[in-house]
């Protein structure tokens, strides 16, 4: 019996308003993820009516919002999507709140 091989590529979102980030995690992705990049708050509301992504990357410091205000919102539309909060100014106390928040993990800029 020989192994199928299944190709299927990971779909991620990625939220931040830093081009550099969203570009190098577009570009450096591409043979093994599906992204959509964004840099407002208001292109994860458009990408809520596409089907779910299996991980967003979400920075804290959108112009128009606050990335730990979204993350509710995330978990509660697409439950089984893995969220990474992204930050340059974490504190340990919004660590926490991501990971009440529903948060996979929390990480500091530059990644």
């Amino acid at each position: 019996m020989q192994a199928e091989t299944i190709n299927m590529k990971a779909k991620i979102l990625i939220v931040d308003d830093e081009a550099d980030l969203r570009n190098f995690t577009h570009l450096g992705a591409r043979r093994s993820v599906r992204s959509r990049p964004g840099s407002h708050g208001a292109a994860l509301q458009k990408a809520f009516a596409q089907p779910p992504p299996d991980v967003v990357l979400l920075d804290v410091k959108l112009p128009d919002a606050d990335g730990l205000e979204l993350l509710p919102q995330i978990k509660k539309r697409w439950p089984d999507t893995e969220v990474i909060v992204l930050t340059g100014h974490g504190t340990i106390s919004m660590a926490v709140e991501a990971g009440r928040g529903g948060a996979y993990n929390f990480l500091a800029k530059p990644v």
